[in-house]
């Protein structure tokens, strides 16, 4: 152990400061150890090695960091603001300890489900909506996504769900404005804040704000089954036996070449993703979506528009992190921060190393969209198949049987559309998830049935 490490012994402290310095080096000694133990290990893979390396010499400049830290509050002359600090920052860290003990959940959390509930899910990002979904799914709920603000107060005036879930951090108007309008129509319904940034007083923040709780990103599927739990009781059940998996399945052979990428870690993401079942659709979705965002990034970096900017990079910063390139979530982090401070020769410093990485990823996962493309392969439906489907709707909209048309719907979506036909199924689908009856009217009125 290095001899800056070595200063502290948490005996000789007082009583409050010594509480404090084991707290904070005690699960950092873990780490440290845990990582000497891992070098030691026979037959350990290089790859391995140097991650146990990088992740021991980042615990040995921490707990260096942490030591001076101790030594500066130590040397603090005895007085009654200094007893105070120490008591303040012992009575925080212990509400800290005891959260971050309550956020990893029970072994029992992960056999909860919600069977009935219904939920609503609101964000911008494609990624983030792939990835949650699937975790409420997984947790037995069913699940409607919108990708704005406005869009999911159309669907709350719709359609009724148990529980909402809001992205903090969307174009106008973000998660914190959306709830608001919301709350003003008198809907009471429970709602979690999903955020990626860290926010001071996070949780009195979101409930003086109407929220009911908040959840961080990356969102993982404890974290969850936390909050619910406490929003909608009444829900929660116990798993059937057979729904919960003995085996996480291993990526497949096909998806190998993933590990190849480079700035990708294929392993991490999976983790973010609750698995490979969530982590493949993902990364589908992020390839699908990297065209439009590199282009709308490029667009409002070209126009100095660097609020709209911010908000580009800062969901590029979350949907990066979900699949594993920390290394591209990282430099959008720098940037959404300089665009937050108006520190625009740092984003004109890094914005191209930003766009040339997006592009080197979307180049290796070019894969992945061939395979999407050789997957969406459908055949063509019947010559009756799409009168009779269409028909049926037209019945179904004048008692807004939003649940049969979603079927009917989603049934269609199963074939090859072209032409026309395409562009009807598009304008339906977009009419129901907005609840524009009159419009879903005006489209069928050429169609058959009454």
């Amino acid at each position: 152990m290095k001899k800056d490490e070595e200063k502290w012994e948490d005996d000789d402290l007082p009583e409050d400061l010594s509480f404090i310095a084991h707290s904070l080096r005690t699960p950092l000694n873990t780490v440290i150890g845990e990582c000497e133990l891992m070098l030691h290990e026979e037959g350990i893979k290089d790859s391995v090695k140097e991650k146990a390396l990088l992740m021991g010499d980042a615990g040995h400049s921490l707990l260096i960091i942490i030591n001076s830290i101790l030594d500066s509050l130590n040397d603090l002359k005895a007085s009654d603001e200094k007893a105070l600090l120490l008591a303040d920052m012992k009575n925080k860290l212990q509400e800290a300890l005891l959260k971050s003990a309550e956020s990893k959940g029970t072994p029992a959390d992960s056999d909860i489900s919600f069977d009935g509930a219904s939920a609503l899910l609101i964000d911008d990002n494609p990624v983030n909506l792939t990835v949650i979904k699937g975790l409420l799914e997984e947790a037995g709920l069913s699940c409607d996504t919108a990708e704005s603000g406005t869009e999911g107060i159309k669907m709350l005036d719709g359609k009724k769900y148990d529980i909402l879930l809001l992205d903090h951090m969307m174009p106008d108007p973000d998660g914190v404005e959306t709830l608001k309008m919301i709350r003003e129509k008198g809907n009471k319904i429970p709602a979690i804040a999903l955020t990626a940034n860290y926010v001071p007083g996070g949780e009195d923040y979101y409930l003086s704000k109407g929220f009911d709780a908040y959840v961080s990103k990356p969102v993982e599927g404890d974290g969850l089954v936390i909050a619910m739990k406490k929003l909608i009781p009444s829900f929660v059940s116990k798993k059937k036996a057979g729904t919960v998996s003995d085996k996480e399945p291993s990526l497949s052979e096909d998806y190998s070449f993933l590990y190849e990428v480079q700035g990708l870690d294929v392993d991490k993401g999976i983790g973010y993703c609750g698995g490979v079942k969530g982590y493949i659709p993902a990364l589908k979705m992020f390839f699908e979506t990297l065209p439009g965002n590199h282009e709308a990034i490029k667009n409002a970096f070209l126009s100095e528009d660097y609020s709209l900017y911010t908000v580009k990079v800062h969901a590029l910063k979350t949907s990066a992190r979900m699949i594993g390139a920390q290394d591209l979530s990282d430099l959008s982090l720098s940037l959404e921060e300089a665009g937050k401070k108006g520190d625009i020769s740092f984003i004109k410093e890094n914005n191209e190393k930003l766009l040339s990485d997006y592009e080197a990823l979307y180049d290796g996962l070019k894969k992945i969209g061939e395979d999407a493309k050789e997957g969406a392969l459908k055949e063509l439906p019947g010559k009756d198949v799409l009168p009779d489907a269409l028909s049926a709707i037209k019945e179904l909209v004048p008692a807004m049987d939003y649940d049969s048309i979603e079927m009917i719907l989603s049934d269609i979506g199963n074939y090859s559309l072209e032409g026309e036909d395409k562009i009807l199924y598009d304008r339906l689908l977009k009419a129901l998830h907005t609840f524009d009856w009159d419009l879903m009217e005006e489209l069928l009125k050429d169609q058959g049935g009454k």
